[in-house]
């Protein structure tokens, strides 16, 4: 009856989330869509980079045909970038184009999308945190001292993938590695 009645909820705060980056983007995301979440601080050491080179694989396996069972997901980005740093700024830049290319090609965007979050804030983080299905904490494992971002994914039931370090070593610890996907040294 818990596990029924969390889906349930679970479902609602998708449901809000997505009503929210409609209005606020202008992007229309499908309630069944896997919704897979990485919002913090633009940085190099955060590998919002690495995420990104991976949608661009899937984009180009799906363009291929290559991944004929991928499931459908919706690849959501946010953060802010300091106003002097060039790289972060560039990065923010190449996700707007990757979420320009993909969420306009019509051979993939019936499984494949992402949304670049113009003004993660608050309001957004109540909503994403709650709405997501999987937390991406990718971080340059030892660049990332602790943060919090991962704690509110995991305690709305969003399970972890990333690298050994920070919160996550402790979240890993508590949540166990079923809930959790590690990779990297």
């Amino acid at each position: 009856a818990v596990l029924s009645e969390f889906a349930t909820v679970k479902n609602n705060a998708k449901k809000h989330l997505i009503e929210y980056i409609q209005k606020n983007e202008g992007i229309y995301i499908d309630q069944n869509s896997i919704i897979d979440c990485q919002v913090k601080r633009i940085h190099l050491y955060k590998r919002q980079l690495m995420n990104a080179l991976r949608i661009l694989y899937i984009y180009d396996k799906l363009k291929k045909g290559e991944l004929p069972n991928f499931y459908k997901t919706t690849f959501i980005i946010g953060g802010k970038a300091a106003e002097s740093y060039v790289e972060a700024k560039a990065v923010i830049s190449l996700i707007k184009d990757i979420q320009d290319l993909v969420n306009n090609d019509p051979d993939v965007n019936d499984k494949l999308q992402v949304v670049f979050l113009t003004n993660f804030n608050v309001s957004y983080g109540e909503k994403v945190y709650a709405g997501a299905n999987f937390s991406q904490q990718i971080s340059t494992a030892g660049m990332e001292a602790s943060g919090t971002g991962n704690m509110k994914f995991m305690i709305n039931g969003a399970p972890t993938i990333g690298t050994l370090d920070g919160a996550n070593i402790e979240i890993v610890e508590e949540a166990g590695t079923k809930n959790n996907y590690i990779f990297g040294a």
